[in-house]
């Protein structure tokens, strides 16, 4: 029977047609209610998994409370010069003095505070605010500080004073402390979008303490309500002195006015340029022929003025129409949305110069800029003979910087980037201008995929050659991440052997080219994982937290200048999580479709899966797939990836991994996606599940599915047209499903201009060569992949006599095969259509 093309009801078994729901979770759930609740305890119970470190003003040092356990913490203290890290203080003690205040006992690892202060530094006595009161603890000795004959409060301290508000933002709790040392009684106000709500009154001479949240923003006013201060609550419990208004501007008064500058030499106004000195109208746009399918021609900006400020340059922009796609709500009008497609006219643009006192005008020739897709990143020289501009052109093939001469009008290249194939502007255009020295050439640092591998190269901006590389070898640079002193910081992937390739580390190179050096990883502590990083004490140090799928997250301390190991901080605990019977990911890898490559990926088992004990053929296999070429997918740091936990749960072995044609490998890797989204990396991802199964004999090679959204949606649905003798049955959540019917940007980046190839990419009209059973599901609000994709899909399955399932969310926008309903929807056709032998 063939599909409606609005919904086609699956029949679900019931509870008796199914058995009885399991419980526990050492095997697979009878239903997705049940799978899903499991999944939703397994979330926590992962301790000492982030480390937030609080720096100790005027020292290297800080200290940092960190989550042990359910309910339970402690406060750590680190030398990072002396590689130590140390409780911030007798716990023990601490809890002592607190029971003793009365209440209920306190333990020493469920303290009720959750900051402290330093205020003599490390070496001294530490500070915090419990039940009530403040206290200080010296080595073993716990007082109280805020009682008559007790230390008096020396000033404010952990908290930001602005001099005018700004919205508040919410972190974690805290405690702030004002002590009014005023002559008359003040009032507390929290600000809240723009309103002002009253917390009461602190007579003069005395304190109080305000429950608040970091990031709270608090308004003092006096008793005649004029403004004192305004304060911010801050992680750390803290002091806030009053004793007068606060120095500065005040805080309600209007902003004081600029000093005013010069105003530019040139106007744009109604899409045409004017001299301001005079008012005289430099252009007329509207005289101009307009090119056979364009609206018009106009002048626009950036106003770019020169250093030396004799010229200034703005664009001259034929402008295209743009296609307009309709999304009707339920019961509202409808939207009418901008929404280019590939082939559609863009706008072209060209340089214009003008003289700043004259306005005589040099024109850059049109045909140096042809068929542009965009042109960018403005800048002029140093001297303001030339305006340097990124150029972009439709297709995709070379990618250049170019300067134009604001004399001439001449346009030389300074850098040409080309491909056989297409050059990834989209994810790796790294241009970053070098600081310019006296009596030296400009120079810029590019990112380029011209020896295989994207690597940074350092370009003399007046003659185009390479001065040298910065970087080289078998791993790519993911992004440049500063630039100082004449070096760089950037994160580079596959950079240490014997990892996996897509794991990111921290790197640093000088710009000649020397002194590289990865400083996530040394002999001591390879890191063995992906890694985040955050530096500390005014970049001295670096906090290194990294982690696997199979790895919960190790925070270390290392060296920012050599990446040496000085201690590690924390490893995580996973062991309250394990014991829900969740259990991680499993790393695998295999040859792709050269025999030479290796594809990298994971499965996830359902829960109680045991290998060794599993009957062979037992256990489905689900492809979770996303083979979009502008990144790499599958999974490489610790996660609970909730939405695959759930299919495994039913029992499925969920696999996930990136084949070629998807990002952050070699050029060659990704080249095979050009003109060719089609092939979706299938002869790779083909192989892993085959060498998969061989590995793992309960795996069953006879029942495999696809799922997947957006550009996964048509990959899996182009697996039942094209590799049928692997997958049986696929499910397809907004796909793009035909590359001319969604979005230019994405699709022209990888196919190029309109052409036959975007034909055989296509799955509408593959769609008489479907195999096996499939479920589209479709948000009828869809912004991102034109909702036509999907429909026009559908009509075409139905024409050719196909049975599918349609699902349309009418109200459901991009990704809806994700929400609540639509999961259940998911996870019962697969059962039904993969879960019995």
């Amino acid at each position: 029977m063939t599909a409606s093309l609005l919904l086609l009801a699956l029949i679900l078994p019931t509870a008796a047609e199914d058995g009885p729901a399991n419980v526990g979770a050492d095997r697979p759930f009878a239903d997705f209610d049940a799978a899903s609740a499991w999944v939703g305890t397994t979330g926590g119970g992962v301790f000492r998994d982030r480390v937030r470190p609080q720096p100790i003003e005027g020292t290297p040092d800080f200290w940092y409370r960190i989550e042990t356990g359910p309910g339970t913490a402690e406060f750590l203290l680190v030398r990072p010069a002396d590689g130590v890290r140390e409780p911030a203080f007798d716990h023990a003690a601490v809890a002592a003095a607190l029971s003793r205040r009365g209440g209920e006992r306190v333990r020493p690892d469920a303290l009720p505070f959750r900051s402290v202060t330093f205020p003599d530094g490390p070496d001294g006595p530490v500070r915090f605010r419990a039940r009530g009161a403040r206290w200080e603890i010296d080595g073993t000795e716990v007082r109280r500080i805020d009682e008559p004959g007790d230390a008096v409060e020396r000033g404010s301290y952990g908290v930001e004073f602005l001099n005018r508000p700004r919205p508040s933002r919410s972190g974690s709790e805290t405690n702030v402390t004002f002590v009014n040392r005023t002559a008359g009684p003040i009032a507390l106000f929290w600000l809240n979008d723009g309103q002002e709500t009253g917390y009461g009154q602190i007579p003069a001479g005395e304190r109080r303490g305000q429950h608040t949240y970091a990031g709270h923003v608090w308004r003092v006013r006096d008793a005649a309500g004029e403004s004192l201060a305004v304060v911010v609550g801050t992680e750390q419990d803290g002091v806030a002195v009053i004793d007068g208004p606060m120095a500065g501007s005040d805080p309600e008064s209007p902003p004081a006015a600029p000093e005013r500058a010069s105003p530019p030499p040139i106007r744009l106004r109604d899409g045409n340029v004017f001299l301001t000195a005079t008012g005289r109208r430099l252009t007329d746009a509207d005289a101009k022929p307009v090119p056979e399918g364009y609206r018009k021609i106009l002048y626009r900006g950036p106003v770019l003025t020169s250093p030396d400020g004799r010229t200034v340059a703005v664009q001259r922009a034929v402008v295209a129409p743009v296609r307009e796609i309709t999304l009707t709500p339920d019961g509202a009008e409808p939207i009418r949305l901008d929404y280019p497609k590939p082939g559609d006219l863009r706008d072209q643009s060209t340089p214009v110069f003008f003289d700043a006192a004259t306005g005589e005008r040099v024109d850059v020739p049109t045909e140096r800029l042809p068929d542009q897709f965009s042109l960018g990143r403005w800048r002029w020289s140093a001297d303001g003979e030339e305006l340097f501009f990124l150029h972009n052109p439709r297709g995709h093939r070379f990618l250049q910087i170019l300067a134009a001469n604001r004399e001439t009008g001449a346009v030389r290249v300074v850098v040409d980037e080309q491909s056989d194939t297409f050059v990834d502007y989209s994810q790796k255009t790294e241009l970053h201008w070098l600081p310019v020295t006296d009596g030296e050439p400009e120079t810029l640092l590019w990112a380029s995929e011209r020896s295989g591998w994207n690597h940074l190269y350092r370009i003399d901006a007046k003659s185009g050659a390479v001065l040298n590389a910065v970087t080289a070898g078998e791993w790519v640079v993911r992004r440049v991440e500063k630039i100082e002193d004449g070096r760089v910081w950037f994160t580079a992937l596959g950079v240490v052997p014997g990892q996996d390739p897509y794991y990111e580390h921290l790197c640093r190179a000088n710009l000649d080219g020397s002194g590289f050096v990865t400083l996530t990883s040394d002999d001591a502590k390879p890191g063995d994982g992906t890694h985040e990083w955050e530096f500390l004490s005014d970049g001295a140090y670096l906090l290194d937290r990294f982690s696997r799928v199979d790895l919960p997250p190790v925070t270390v301390l290392r060296d920012a200048e050599t990446g040496a190991l000085h201690c590690e901080l924390e490893r995580a605990d996973a062991a309250a999580r394990l014991a829900t019977g969740w259990r991680p990911p499993v790393r695998f890898s295999a040859k792709g479709r050269d025999g030479a490559t290796d594809i990298h990926g994971t499965v996830t088992f359902p829960p109680g899966f045991d290998p060794d004990a599993a009957e062979r053929g037992t256990v489905p296999i689900l492809d979770n797939v996303y083979a979009g070429p502008h990144g790499a997918f599958a999974p490489k740091a610790w996660g609970d990836a909730r939405h695959v936990r759930e299919l495994a749960a039913l029992g499925f072995a969920v696999v996930q991994c990136d084949g070629m044609g998807t990002n952050w490998r070699s050029r060659a890797f990704h080249d095979v996606c050009w003109r060719d989204l089609a092939d979706s990396g299938f002869p790779d991802r083909v192989r892993f599940i085959r060498a998969l199964a061989g590995a793992y004999p309960a795996l069953d090679r006879e029942r495999v599915g696809i799922y997947g959204g957006s550009a996964g949606g048509q990959s899996a649905l182009r697996a039942l047209l094209s590799h049928g003798d692997l997958y049986k049955a696929a499910a397809a959540d907004c796909g793009c499903h035909d590359n001319r019917v969604d979005k230019l940007w994405w699709n022209e980046a990888w196919l190029g201009r309109l052409g036959p190839h975007y034909d055989d990419s296509s799955n509408v009209r593959d769609a008489a060569r479907l195999q096996g059973d499939l479920l589209l599901t479709l948000g009828g609000m869809d912004r991102n992949v034109d909702p036509a994709c999907t429909l026009e899909t559908a009509a075409a399955l139905e024409a050719a006599g196909k049975e599918f399932t349609l699902k349309i969310y009418p109200e459901g926008g991009h990704g809806v095969g994700e929400r609540d309903d639509a999961r259940r929807l998911r996870a019962e056709f697969f059962r039904q259509t993969l879960g019995r032998r």
